[in-house]
């Protein structure tokens, strides 16, 4: 059994971490979209997102 783990609050994680740490593909593409960003695997990947926290390991572009 695969238990999901949210982002560490006030760090930076690359997005493929973030994809191995928890189910954050939706978060990631919205962040991305948020600020005018491709969402391509190259960005999703290789985009670098901090960890603002919260319940559910909220992140920012």
């Amino acid at each position: 059994l695969a238990v999901a783990d949210n982002c560490k609050t006030s760090l930076h994680y690359c997005g493929y971490n973030l994809l191995h740490k928890g189910n954050y593909y939706s978060q990631i593409a919205e962040a991305l979209r948020e600020q005018g960003q491709p969402v391509d695997d190259a960005h999703i990947n290789n985009g670098l997102f901090y960890c603002s926290g919260g319940s559910n390991g909220d992140i920012d572009f």
